[in-house]
């Protein structure tokens, strides 16, 4: 009896064994299993960090006007970006092409990934060309170049005459007396801005009487020549310029002249004087064809995508937003330099 009863209690005890070790067995595996898990985890959201993209930009030293601007919403968009993680950038500036040229040179030093480039002057083309021939995308802002491969954005000289015209009608009607103050200093810039306007008026209203004359980009020019032509027109109903600038100009002439007959004054840029002045006159419709913003972050995001490995339009074109004292609101802002 006793024998058996030994017998029995080390069964006992083996199946007792037995089943802790296969209750240990499975607990390791779920902890195994938990952990790779876990590991799988950690391998997929974090420890395989994507590097941020390399970017940049080349601009010309000139920090005047609309310049200015191109440049302050450039580097507020790419602060955010960097804040995200997103890119790495670099803004550089130039005041000749040679030194473009070598700014060209330290972006491939520093291992960009892809350039932004407003090239206001001619030779850059080779180096462009070559920074494109080594792998490394070029997204060029508004100056056509003879480069085989590189990419553009524009921002529609054409459209901000047609714009222009088009708000002009809207207020005035299809007859009466429109100034048109051009800029032959500015070149194609100018002579493609008039082209759309002209264009539009023959097409929207051709019985309006067009007068043109010539201002350069300057407030204090532009109120010269219009205080010039205040003098010898008694009566003009709207003003079209291709710049912020000389329409503040025109509007101090017509203010100091006493005149109303005038309706509407067209401008180009976003200044922000320009834009506050929207809201501050209410007998007389002012404008503004604005691009900078919209273009400046189209830039950015365009030259991300092209470091990224995207594919994005060859030439990509912002149109102008027309800005009045109902929209003027929503781009005013006071760290803007122009």
């Amino acid at each position: 009896m006793t024998r058996f009863r030994l017998e029995e209690e080390r069964a006992d005890e083996k199946i007792a064994v037995l089943l802790l070790a296969v209750l240990m067995a499975i607990l390791c595996v779920g902890c195994d299993s938990q952990s790779q898990s876990s590991e799988a985890g950690v391998v997929e959201s974090s420890s395989v960090p994507i590097e941020a993209y390399r970017i940049g930009i080349v601009l010309p030293g000139d920090s005047r006007g609309a310049n200015a601007d191109l440049a302050y919403y450039m580097e507020k968009y790419c602060r955010e970006l960097e804040n995200q993680g997103i890119i790495k950038f670099q803004i550089l500036r130039a005041n000749t092409a040679l030194e473009m040229k070598t700014r060209f040179d330290d972006l491939r030093t520093w291992k960009v990934q892809a350039v932004l480039a407003f090239p206001q002057w001619t030779g850059l083309e080779s180096t462009i060309q070559e920074m494109i021939d080594s792998g490394i995308p070029v997204l060029d802002y508004e100056v056509a170049l003879d480069v085989d491969g590189v990419y553009q954005i524009v921002t529609g000289a054409e459209q901000i005459g047609s714009s222009g015209a088009d708000y002009i009608v809207q207020k005035i009607g299809t007859e009466g007396r429109v100034i048109v103050l051009n800029s032959p200093t500015e070149g194609a810039f100018s002579q493609l801005v008039e082209k759309g306007f002209a264009e539009s008026m023959v097409k929207n209203a051709p019985d309006i009487q067009i007068e043109t004359y010539s201002s350069a980009f300057d407030r204090t020019d532009g109120k010269q020549v219009f205080e010039e032509i205040l003098a010898t027109r008694a009566q003009i109903d709207g003003v079209f310029t291709m710049d912020d600038e000389v329409a503040l100009g025109v509007l101090d002439a017509i203010q100091e002249a006493g005149r109303t007959d005038i309706r509407v004054i067209t401008g180009a840029g976003g200044s922000q004087e320009y834009l506050k002045a929207m809201s501050q006159n209410q007998s007389i419709w002012l404008e503004s064809a604005v691009c900078v913003p919209t273009a400046a972050k189209d830039a950015i995001d365009n030259v991300v995508a092209l470091a990224a490995g995207e594919m994005v339009e060859r030439v990509h074109e912002v149109a102008p937003a027309a800005v009045d004292r109902e929209t003027c609101a929503q781009y005013l802002d006071e760290g803007a330099p122009y």
